[in-house]
């Protein structure tokens, strides 16, 4: 979901900062004011051995 150049993490974002009093205005602002986003240096993978647990394999039909 990437529309007009907000990201879905940007407007939910903007909409906490809106709970806290700042305006879209203030948000492209301080957007603008930022350097370049950096991007992703390390990537953390999690990997898990075994079966599904008791509780999730469960199927009540």
């Amino acid at each position: 979901m990437h529309h007009g150049g907000w990201s879905r993490r940007e407007i939910l974002q903007a909409g906490t900062l809106g709970m806290m009093g700042l305006s879209m205005a203030d948000v492209e602002r301080l957007r603008g004011d930022s350097p370049s986003p950096r991007r992703p240096r390390a990537v953390i993978y999690v990997f898990l051995t075994g079966g599904l647990a008791q509780h999730e394999s469960f199927d009540p039909k």
